[in-house]
């Protein structure tokens, strides 16, 4: 995955409709939480970050926007036709002072009858060269983990592991809850799906999503799998089980 599908930039409004300001959109790990097999799992969303106001001009805000996405190399993406500034910077001031208390912004003003000049903060090259390098780490970190996910899945035994443990989810459901067949047919998986749960559904799950399996946690879904050749101990049972393992394991 290219570091520019992940993340772009886009031109909105300011809080006071009186700038055209520049964000910036990100895929980034909102939640990680480890579950009771050490696996570690992050949930990830678009997150939108403000950078900086652009102008009050229409064009120019554009002409800001791009200089900014080329030097960073991040898409941009086009300017809405309505999207037009109300206000005025007199105006924002006042109703950001009223609202937190303090004036905020960057201001340069050297004469009491100047105008007041918003001014962009400018990176020097050294700070977007570092930006840069720290994206591509954090990108090359993310696809290393969705390699290593993508590598320990790609053996076709695991689709029929998959099938075994939903198939067994199903049978649980159906005897726990006593659901009839007749009215809750296999067809319609997405209703009886909410009444499958326990250790066989969870590891069904993990398959599914591409949630690497370990520990003590891996060598029970084998088990559950071989034992469809045999009582556990047998000669089939074990056969089964150290294919499975030769499998997995190239």
């Amino acid at each position: 995955m290219s570091h520019l599908t992940n993340k772009y930039c886009y031109i909105s409004i300011g809080e006071f409709s009186v700038y055209y300001t520049l964000r910036e959109k990100r895929v980034e790990p909102v939640h990680t939480e480890r579950d009771d097999y050490g696996n570690y799992h992050s949930q990830y969303d678009w997150v939108d970050y403000y950078l900086f106001n652009l102008s009050t001009d229409k064009n120019e805000a554009i002409e800001k926007a791009k200089e900014y996405s080329e030097k960073n190399n991040i898409r941009l993406y086009g300017t809405s036709d309505n999207l037009i500034v109300t206000g005025k910077i007199g105006d924002a001031k006042t109703e950001r002072e009223n609202k937190y208390g303090v004036s905020g912004g960057f201001v340069e003003k050297k004469k009491s009858d100047e105008p007041t000049v918003w001014k962009i903060n400018k990176r020097t090259p050294e700070e977007i060269e570092a930006d840069r390098i720290k994206r591509e780490k954090e990108q090359a970190e993310f696809d290393l983990r969705n390699k290593e996910r993508l590598d320990f899945y790609k053996n076709p035994i695991w689709k029929e592991i998959k099938k075994h443990l939903y198939l067994m989810s199903l049978d649980k459901a159906y005897f726990d809850y006593g659901l009839s067949t007749k009215i809750f047919t296999r067809g319609n998986r997405h209703i009886v799906e909410t009444y499958c749960e326990g250790f066989v559904f969870e590891m069904y799950k993990n398959i599914k999503n591409k949630i690497i399996i370990s520990g003590r946690a891996l060598n029970i879904v084998f088990e559950i799998y071989a034992k469809q050749f045999g009582r556990k101990g047998s000669k089939a049972y074990k056969k089964a089980l150290n294919e499975l393992q030769d499998k997995v394991a190239q």
